[in-house]
């Protein structure tokens, strides 16, 4: 399998990373597998990230630092051997390459642009934490090594929906 050349990753393939440089992660593996059998719910409907214990926002959200280590993980070293939907496991690719932070990137992305037509200040915090999830991912990975169209969560700054929020205090 081809590594790292001249700086930017091959799509599909592995990256090659420093070995002393230690990512701060959390085993969302574990995370799944302590899920009881029949409570777990279909991977397509509730989502990698979500079953993996990512969450954002004011109500269930995780603090920022957990939600990094959880991105770490799934990005460099998930294989994502507990996942049984087979055909669902495969669009995530595997650990470490284009393939990953690409899904991952356009998951958060699309999360953040579903929420903005929602149209409700409910979101407000979400949006912003998939936003800077989103940096962290482009900022941490692909300004490195990756070489394919990053997604653009489209959600301007300041964002406020119309009429709907209180004030600020």
């Amino acid at each position: 399998m081809a590594h790292l050349i001249s700086g930017r990753s091959v799509p599909g393939r592995h990256w090659s990373f420093d070995p002393d440089v230690r990512w701060p992660v959390i085993n969302t593996t574990d995370t799944r597998r302590r899920l009881p059998m029949a409570n777990r719910p279909a991977w397509t409907d509730e989502g990698l990230l979500s079953i993996s214990g990512y969450r954002v926002g004011q109500t269930h959200g995780v603090s920022e630092r957990r939600r990094r280590m959880m991105l770490n993980y799934i990005f460099l070293h998930d294989d994502l051997s507990d996942v049984p939907d087979f055909g669902y496991a495969v669009q995530w690719g595997e650990a470490g390459t284009d393939t990953r932070l690409q899904k991952l990137a356009n998951c958060l992305a699309a999360f953040a642009r579903n929420a903005l037509r929602k149209n409700h200040c409910g979101y407000r915090r979400a949006i912003r934490e998939w936003r800077d999830d989103l940096a962290y991912l482009k900022e941490t990975f692909y300004d490195r090594w990756a070489d394919f169209p990053w997604p653009q969560a489209e959600v301007p700054d300041g964002w406020v929906p119309p009429g709907r929020c209180p004030k600020a205090r």
